[in-house]
């Protein structure tokens, strides 16, 4: 979902990404199992309003290649956008047949990719990945190595955005609800 749990996004928008592009004024972003896009554009759409978006670079990896379809087609219902910040939605919907699409300036900057998250690797290190409820769906030993993963993928200071009920183990340290360095 676009914006799933207020919280977290609230303190990427107001303290971490500040933080991060001060660090990394072109942000390499991933959503690791990105199902139909809609967590990156989120994540597109909250570096933008800090003036990110034609240096950032957003990649979105999913294992079914239906949901990567869909998440470049950039095309939802209506009904999926009840929690785009009116602002957001003013700047980054375009209204399209029976719904919206997301804002050219958004969809450039985003790449897509049917892989496995457990094996990929990214091309250069990522200041920030989502990668939201996935862990809690998986055996410890592949929880694990999964984590690790994504810490392997971080670039230094980099941020992970995990699920609500998601603990990624040391050496991440929590920020925030859901935030992790």
């Amino acid at each position: 979902d676009f914006f799933r749990d207020a919280a977290p996004y609230h303190h990427l928008r107001t303290q971490v990404l500040p933080a991060l592009l001060r660090h990394s004024p072109a942000p390499r972003v991933m959503s690791a199992a990105c199902s139909d896009g809609a967590e990156l554009f989120s994540l597109a759409m909250c570096l933008a309003e800090h003036g990110a978006p034609t240096q950032a670079r957003f990649l979105g990896i999913d294992c079914r290649q239906q949901a990567v379809n869909t998440a470049e087609a950039a095309w939802y219902p209506g009904a999926a956008m009840g929690a785009i910040p009116q602002d957001f939605r003013e700047r980054f919907l375009v209204p399209a047949k029976n719904g919206f699409r997301i804002a050219d300036c958004l969809r450039a900057a985003a790449r897509w990719h049917k892989a496995d998250i457990c094996s990929f690797a990214a091309e250069a290190p990522c200041d920030l990945i989502a990668c939201r409820n996935v862990a809690i769906y998986l055996e410890p030993h592949a929880a694990d190595r999964l984590w690790q993963r994504l810490h392997a993928a971080l670039g230094p200071g980099g941020i992970l955005f995990a699920g609500k009920a998601e603990r990624p183990p040391a050496p991440f340290v929590r920020i925030a609800p859901c935030l992790f360095k």
